[in-house]
């Protein structure tokens, strides 16, 4: 009889943002083993004609021959829409007819032929908290308050709560230790900082509806800085502007888990949200899980509006190393116009989700030559990019709405682009953008190819899963696949497949 004899879900993560998953499994049986069939919350087992059924040598189990031993590696699972909980259970069929059973006494068993996670979408955008004001430092915006706030913020009460729409001046850093909770009420501290003006420097801190305007000269350092190997941090519905490399800043160093940024404007600055990695060299394993960046506003910016740095790699010597440093990263329903480089940086990051983000302008005012509204490289995988609106990307070769490369696992679907500035959506290779997924998009007025495929193996555009073909309108007629609208097949792309298709 054949076996299900390990599952697990995105590398045996507990909870996720996206509900799209990454399975792998191992099957085995006397007979060859021929297809597979995964379900979720019901330990109903599958009949022969089941639709959960899903052949070994299809292309998004890899193509391959029915055996008696299968390794299933990254397979694409769904989840439903709803927050929660899930069990998913696997079973495994023969060329034969015979149908596995589960074990436990057809219950399962975690980590043979069942597996549970939960799934934890972006959190509706709430208000702030209200208090009693404490605060009772000068917000005069003229009164230089640095130590008053410091003194008070770092005093016995654990919840700080600001007078409303007062200016506080401040010359130097704030430090908010552990277990804080800042409620601004939309007073703003004017900061002529030379260094950080606002440290998050612990676990367990919330500042909400607390705006900081950066005066006078620029300083070498963030606004916002979020520190290494803290958790449980929630930053919302705040305003941040002015000159500095970045908005808000996650210190490289150790793992920060648990991070929401949420109803925030970033302007004026280099980056918006900057979390990088910095060298870590070999020491790269968990090094930032479960980071939500949704529902800010973007604008201005002279590089990107979203960076999420984390390429697994020895930065001294080049060579990949082992660990994956940043996981289970959700990018969801922001709004970023006139970001100089990109809209959305995605480095070495793995079982994450980019969604419902609407992108305009990239590339104005310029940046640099490196101009896309999505861009995933250094070796990325499994990563969603859902029902994203990207559009007026600044004209120039390489100017493309969505850019990966060197990337496997990018499941592309349902996004929509007009007017890029050279490919709608490009996938780039070095041979390493292995079993990714183009599907249901729809590419407007790209004055080159719509979609371009180039030294990346195995690459599925067209429909798949459920979701639609790819329609392109109005695009350069750079296509080279008769009948599939502006999709340009280039060298290096062994495996993939172009099908159901339509537009110009």
């Amino acid at each position: 009889m054949p076996a299900v004899n390990i599952i697990s879900l995105n590398g045996g993560a507990s909870s996720a943002h996206s509900n799209f998953l990454s399975v792998n499994l191992q099957l085995a049986g006397n007979s060859a083993v021929s297809s597979f069939c995964l379900k979720y919350n019901t330990i109903t087992p599958p009949s022969a004609s089941d639709s959960c059924w899903v052949s070994v040598s299809s292309w998004l189990a890899g193509s391959q021959t029915p055996s008696t031993s299968i390794t299933i590696s990254g397979y694409s699972y769904e989840l439903g829409n709803q927050a929660g909980s899930y069990t998913v259970y696997a079973w495994a069929e023969d060329q034969a007819g015979n149908i596995s059973s589960l074990s436990n006494s057809g219950n399962g068993t975690s980590g043979i032929d069942m597996a549970t996670i939960t799934y934890n979408p972006s959190p509706s955008v709430t208000a702030c908290p209200t208090g009693t004001v404490n605060v009772t430092c000068a917000g005069d915006g003229v009164t230089d308050v640095t130590s008053c706030l410091n003194n008070f913020i770092n005093g016995p009460n654990s919840t700080i709560v600001f007078p409303a729409n007062q200016k506080f001046l401040v010359s130097g850093q704030i430090w908010v230790p552990a277990n804080k909770t800042l409620i601004g009420n939309t007073s703003t501290l004017l900061s002529k900082s030379s260094t950080v003006t606002l440290a998050i420097g612990g676990n367990s801190i919330s500042v909400c509806g607390l705006n900081i305007q950066q005066q006078g000269t620029p300083p070498n350092a963030p606004i916002v800085n979020i520190t290494s190997s803290i958790k449980n941090i929630s930053f919302k519905n705040s305003t941040i502007t002015g000159s500095a490399p970045e908005s808000l800043y996650i210190s490289p160093g150790g793992p920060t888990n648990n991070v929401l940024i949420q109803g925030n404007t970033f302007s004026g600055a280099g980056y918006g949200i900057l979390l990088n990695t910095g060298n870590q060299g070999t020491n790269l394993s968990n090094y930032a899980n479960n980071i939500t960046i949704d529902n800010n506003t973007f604008s201005n910016l002279s590089s990107d509006a979203i960076e999420i740095n984390s390429p697994v790699m020895n930065m001294s010597n080049g060579s990949k190393t082992p660990g994956v440093a940043v996981q289970n990263i959700a990018i969801t329903n922001n709004n970023i116009t006139n970001s100089g480089e990109f809209g959305i940086g995605f480095a070495g990051g793995i079982n994450s989700i980019i969604s419902g983000n609407t992108i305009s302008g990239t590339g104005t005012p310029a940046g640099s030559a490196n101009v896309q509204g999505i861009h995933i490289e250094d070796y990325a995988s499994n990563v969603v990019v859902l029902g994203n609106n990207i559009s007026n990307t600044a004209s120039g070769k390489y100017h493309d709405a969505i850019y990966v490369t060197q990337s496997d696992h990018i499941h592309v679907y349902q996004n929509t682009v007009n007017y890029p500035g050279d490919v709608g959506i490009a996938l780039y290779g070095n041979n390493s953008n292995g079993m990714s997924v183009l599907a249901a998009n729809n590419i407007s007025n790209s004055p080159s190819s719509a979609i371009y495929v180039g030294y990346s193996p195995s690459i599925y555009v067209g429909p798949l899963q459920g979701y639609a073909g790819n329609t392109t309108q109005n695009s350069a007629n750079l296509g080279n696949q008769p009948g599939q609208g502006s999709i340009l097949l280039d060298s290096g792309t062994t495996g993939s497949v172009i099908t159901g298709n339509s537009g110009n």
